[in-house]
C-alpha cells in the first residue's frame, strides 16, 4: 500500500513522532505511547494507556516551524482537516477516553498539546471552520477541504526535543 509514512518525508516525519511520545514517556511515570499500524490507514495516531487502561487517543503532527513562525505569521492557529478532528471525535467517543492533538514545531523542539474532544465526543475547545486550498499531504499536492483553525495560545506548552533532533531536520 502506497502510504505518504513510506516516504522520505513522512519516515522523517515518523522519527519526530517516536521523539516526541518517548519524551512524554520518560516524563510521565507509566505513560505508554501505542501506535496504530503504519502499514495501513488510521482514524488517529495512536492511544496513551497507563496502569493497562486507555487514558487518550490522539493525533500527532511534527511541523517544520520554528515557534516564532507559530505565533507571528500563524497567530498561534493549528490547521487541522475537519475530517481528522471528525476521526478524532469518533475514536473518543467509541472509546470513552479524550482525544488530544499534538503540534510539534520541529525547528524549535516545542510541542503545544490540548484536549479537542472529551470522552462523550463533544468538543473541548473552539476552532473555526472554512474551505481552504493546502498541501495534499506530508509530500505536498494541493487539495481545497474543509479545515479547522484552532486557536493554541491556550494550548499546554512543552520545550521537548534535544539538541540532536534539532540539527538533524
Amino acid at each position: 500500500m502506497n502510504l505518504n509514512i513510506n516516504t522520505p518525508k513522512g519516515k522523517k516525519s515518523l522519527v519526530y513522532e517516536k521523539e516526541l511520545t518517548s519524551f512524554f514517556e520518560r516524563h510521565n511515570e507509566g505513560l505508554k505511547w501505542i501506535d496504530t499500524p503504519k502499514g495501513q490507514p488510521a482514524l488517529i495516531d495512536g492511544i496513551w494507556i497507563r496502569d493497562g487502561e486507555i487514558k487518550s487517543c490522539s493525533e500527532i503532527k511534527c511541523r517544520d516551524l520554528t515557534e516564532a513562525k507559530f505565533l507571528n505569521e500563524y497567530k498561534a492557529e493549528w490547521l487541522v482537516s475537519v475530517d481528522k478532528l471528525e476521526n478524532g471525535r469518533l475514536a473518543a467517543k467509541l472509546l470513552g477516553v479524550p482525544f488530544f492533538g499534538y503540534l510539534a514545531l520541529v525547528r524549535s523542539g516545542v510541542v503545544y498539546y490540548k484536549e479537542l474532544y472529551n470522552s462523550e465526543g463533544e468538543p473541548s475547545c473552539e476552532w473555526i471552520e472554512k474551505h481552504t486550498v493546502t498541501p495534499k499531504n506530508i509530500n505536498g499536492g494541493k487539495v481545497r477541504r474543509l479545515n479547522a483553525f484552532i486557536n493554541m495560545e491556550d494550548a499546554w506548552r512543552i520545550n521537548y526535543t534535544t539538541e540532536r533532533l534539532i540539527q538533524s531536520y
